[in-house]
C-alpha cells in the first residue's frame, strides 16, 4: 500500500542553510522508514522559480530509498504574498497517488515503522489516523502541553493538530479553505464528522516535533497565542484569516514582558469584533 507523505515547506530563501538543514533533516528522518513510499514537499515563499527540485536531489541523494517530487507554489500575483500552507496541501494531494495520505510537517519526525503501522490501520478498514506528539527539547511546559493535547485532546476529543501527523484515506480527502491559519483543524474537523466518533486511530508511539520555534518566541508566549487563536475559533468568533492578522503579526505582539500580556488581550478584543 503507497503512502504519499503531504508535507508543505515555506522558505524565502530555499538555499540559505538553515532551510537545507531542516530538508536535509526531514529527508533523513522519513529514510528509516520502510514499504512503498512518496514524498511530495510543497514549497512556497520564494519568489525565484522551482528551488526545490534541485534542492532536494542534492539533499537526497541518488541512493534515497523513497521516490519524491517538488512542487513550487509562487507568490501570490496580488498580494506578493506566499501561498498558504493549506493551497501547499491541496497542490500535494491533487497529484499523490497513494492510497493513503500523511500530512507530515517538516519539523516533524515520525517514529520508527510509523508506515507500516499506519498500512496495518488501514488494511484493517480504519479510514483515519494520528500520533502522539513529544516536543524536543522539551521543557516542562512543553512536556504539560504535549499530555494534554495527547490524553484529551487526540485521546478523548477525537481531534489532532497538523503536528499530530494525520493520514487518511485518499478517498476521504476533499480541497482545504484557503485560509492562511488553522487548516490542520479544518481537516481534523471535517475527518471527524465523515467519519464520525471512535473512527480516529490513534498511535501511541510518538512523533517528535522540534521546540526550536517554541524556544525562539518564547514557550509561554507562543502557547498563549495558539490557545488565544484556538479559543476564538472554537467559539466562532473570528475567522482564520482574521486571528491570523490579529494574533500572528509581529508587529502587534511584543515578543515579551507585560507588553505582551496587554498586547494580547488587546488583539484577542479585536479580533473578536471585527
Amino acid at each position: 500500500m503507497l503512502v504519499s507523505i503531504l508535507t508543505p515547506f515555506y522558505a524565502r530563501d530555499p538555499g540559505s542553510p538553515a532551510a537545507q538543514e531542516q530538508l536535509a533533516l526531514w529527508l533523513d528522518g522519513l529514510r528509516q522508514q520502510t514499504g512503498p513510499a512518496e514524498l511530495i514537499l510543497a514549497g512556497t515563499g520564494c519568489a525565484r522559480s522551482d528551488p526545490w527540485t534541485p534542492l532536494l536531489a542534492a539533499c537526497a541523494g541518488s541512493d534515497y530509498p523513497h521516490r519524491w517530487r517538488a512542487l513550487h507554489a509562487r507568490l501570490d500575483p496580488a498580494s506578493g504574498r506566499p501561498q498558504s500552507r493549506a493551497a501547499a496541501l491541496n497542490a500535494a494531494a491533487a497529484v499523490a497517488e497513494g492510497e493513503v495520505l500523511l500530512v507530515l510537517h517538516a519539523d516533524t519526525r515520525l517514529p520508527a515503522g510509523a508506515l507500516d503501522g499506519v498500512r496495518v490501520a488501514a488494511a484493517a478498514g480504519r479510514r483515519w489516523g494520528a500520533f502522539h506528539k513529544r516536543y524536543q527539547p522539551a521543557t516542562p511546559w512543553l512536556e504539560l502541553q504535549a499530555a494534554v493535547l495527547n490524553r484529551w485532546y487526540l485521546a478523548r476529543a477525537e481531534r489532532a493538530v497538523g503536528t499530530n501527523a494525520m493520514w487518511l484515506r485518499y478517498e476521504l480527502w476533499e480541497p482545504l479553505p484557503d485560509v492562511r491559519l488553522l487548516e490542520d483543524v479544518m481537516l481534523s474537523d471535517r475527518l471527524r464528522r465523515r467519519v464520525g466518533r471512535a473512527g480516529l486511530c490513534v498511535s501511541r508511539d510518538p512523533v517528535t516535533v522540534s521546540a526550536d520555534k517554541y524556544l525562539r518566541t518564547g514557550v509561554l508566549r507562543s502557547m498563549a497565542v495558539n490557545a488565544a487563536v484556538m479559543g476564538l475559533y472554537r467559539l466562532g468568533v473570528a475567522s482564520p484569516d482574521v486571528l491570523f492578522e490579529e494574533l500572528y503579526s509581529r508587529d502587534k505582539l511584543p515578543r515579551s514582558g507585560v507588553g505582551f500580556w496587554t498586547a494580547l488581550l488587546r488583539q484577542v478584543w479585536a479580533a473578536a469584533h471585527r
